[in-house]
């Protein structure tokens, strides 16, 4: 029906193995035009640098429907305290803030005893921004004592900052998503430099400036692999 939305789940049955993948679709669905409130966490390095580039970013979250709470926040910031920043932003008006934006090199969570990829010394805590989207779940850092993993930073011990959790203690309330081109040395550029040209080709492709070719790129190293299909 016109104007209503669906979600399609897509499955493919093979060989030993079955497939499956989801859209969001609809025809002549109305433009969105209020989607609530958006949390925007910028590095403070980045504020006079890239006050261009921030100003057309935060130009197109509105235009896209959103209204914009914007939070400078030092590099040197604790996880601990930028959580209570917005924390204390989503309390204002719970109903209507639904998404935090983390623009820059902020400070990163930790959290776990894992190995995702299956290496055993990659065993230990992980990237966990989803800890700022939880805002009533209880996250620990007196259990997991791991040092397995070959990279320092996957290190977890109590007190040390990084939390216990492998799973999320509570169901998220806020959308999360990150920006951060810090210590991407293998581009050639400096960080403020990668940032301007993200937000250039973003600003372009919302504005429809360029259609981009709808392609992918398989590199199949493991072939079917008992099943796991990597590629």
């Amino acid at each position: 029906m016109k104007g209503n939305t669906y979600e399609y789940q897509i499955i493919r049955n093979g060989n030993g193995f079955k497939g499956d993948g989801y859209i969001y679709s609809g025809i002549d669905i109305p433009l969105v035009e209020n989607r609530g409130s958006l949390i925007l966490d910028v590095d403070s390095t980045l504020m006079a640098p890239l006050s261009t580039e921030i100003a057309l970013l935060q130009n197109d979250i509105a235009g896209d429907g959103w209204d914009i709470i914007t939070v400078n926040v030092s590099p040197q910031a604790t996880v601990e305290s930028l959580k209570s920043r917005i924390i204390n932003v989503y309390n204002i008006e719970k109903q209507r803030t639904k998404a935090v934006f983390l623009l820059g090199h902020i400070p990163v969570p930790y959290s776990g005893r894992i190995y995702p990829d299956g290496h055993p010394d990659h065993l230990g805590a992980w990237p966990a921004d989803v800890f700022y989207a939880d805002i009533n779940g209880i996250w620990t850092d007196n259990i997991v004592n791991s040092f397995e993993a070959s990279d320092e930073r996957n290190h977890n011990i109590p007190s040390d900052g990084k939390y216990d959790q492998n799973i999320l203690p509570s169901d998220v309330e806020l959308q999360i998503g990150r920006v951060d081109f810090a210590k991407m040395d293998a581009f050639g550029l400096p960080e403020e430099d990668l940032i301007r040209q993200y937000f250039k080709k973003d600003h372009e492709y919302e504005h429809k400036i360029f259609d981009p070719i709808h392609r992918a790129v398989i590199d199949d190293n493991f072939g079917f692999f008992g099943g796991e299909a990597f590629s």
